[in-house]
């Protein structure tokens, strides 16, 4: 991943406060989403995206993304990531 990834996803694993909104642009229109569930699913689509880059080896995920093995087992297990087997 990019330098600016992951200071993205520094930013992400902060703690945001649920009462917040964020404003995001999607097909062309604005809407509003919540702030907490867009930072959910956002990470969520990183985490597999890293994970099938690596060919799901969670130690090399891990470091692409900037996190200990622990805090990847923790994500994967919160957000109920399927890991492939090959």
């Amino acid at each position: 991943m990019s330098e600016g990834f992951s200071s993205f996803f520094e930013f992400l694993t902060r703690g945001i406060s649920s009462g917040l909104y964020f404003k995001i642009e999607k097909i062309g229109k604005v809407s509003f989403k919540h702030l907490p569930s867009f930072v959910e699913t956002t990470e969520r689509e990183e985490i597999i995206k890293a994970l099938e880059k690596t060919g799901y080896v969670k130690s090399r995920a891990a470091k692409l993304l900037g996190l200990t093995l622990r805090q990847l087992d923790y994500r994967i297990k919160k957000y109920n990531i399927e890991l492939k087997k090959f």
